[in-house]
């Protein structure tokens, strides 16, 4: 697997216990903008077009990609979480999940009753399967 898609992956399993306050957090964005945009059309008329609010704050909602990518990659690992065996789920999660990380490789392949080495070939094995589910390069 190429490195930086390694490193990506890393990443998004690192983020993961937060992505749902993050997926919140881009939806206050997009519902709530910044209050500090000032009107620059002073005593200017009327819009032309009937305004619906809501159905474009939904459309808005929708098209964002940055949460569009966050609920993407939240739905990805919730998927390979279900459809791996438990081994693997909980070499990740011991690793990835937890913060502060407690626990080194060969203190995870002590918990599980593995090697260090089966420990990380079971996350190899998940992170290809994440890259394959995301479409990145292997």
């Amino acid at each position: 697997m190429k490195q930086g898609t390694f490193k990506y992956i890393e990443q998004l399993l690192r983020d993961y216990p937060e992505m749902d306050n993050y997926i919140k957090q881009r939806e206050e964005e997009l519902i709530f903008p910044d209050e500090l945009a000032i009107d620059q059309n002073i005593g200017g008329g009327r819009s032309s077009f009937i305004s619906k609010p809501t159905e474009r704050m939904a459309i808005t909602i929708t098209e964002d990609k940055r949460l569009q990518m966050l609920i993407r990659y939240k739905r990805a690992i919730d998927k390979l979480i279900d459809e791996v065996d438990p081994i693997t789920v909980g070499v990740v999660q011991m690793f990835y999940f937890q913060k502060p990380r407690l626990r080194t490789w060969e203190g995870i392949a002590m918990d599980s009753g593995l090697s260090e080495r089966q420990c990380r070939r079971f996350r190899d094995k998940f992170f290809v399967m994440m890259a394959d589910e995301l479409g990145l390069p292997i």
